[in-house]
Formats: C-alpha cells, structure tokens, sequence
C-alpha cells in the first residue's frame, strides 16, 4: 500500500472519530438513481456535521 491509502485511511478515520454525522435537508435519504453508467444519485447525498465534544474542549484547551 502507497502512502497516499495510508493517509487517505487516517484522514477518513478522524472524521469518523471527531464528528457527529447527520442527514440534512430533512433527514431522509433519496436513492433515487441518475442518468449514466455508474449508476449516480439522482440527487447528491447533503451531510451535516457536528464536532463531539470531546473536540469541542481538545481545541479550546490548545488555544
């Protein structure tokens, strides 16, 4: 494995780690399929994210 999977695995894995996900736009997901070949969303995925508090009192103690 190159280092860019490496870095790529880390940085998704803080995301998952230090934020609180939600759906937007009402909650509820539309899997409705687009037009083309690799079978896209007909509308794109709308994510919200919230840092947990653990992050919330990491950054105001580094400050």
């Amino acid at each position: 494995e190159g280092l860019a999977m490496r870095v790529v695995s880390l940085m998704l894995a803080a995301l998952v780690q230090c934020f609180d996900w939600d759906v937007g736009e009402g909650g509820v997901i539309d899997m409705s399929e687009g037009c083309g070949l690799s079978m896209p969303m007909a509308k794109p995925l709308a994510a919200v994210c919230r840092p947990r508090v653990f992050v919330k009192s990491m950054l105001s103690a580094s400050t």
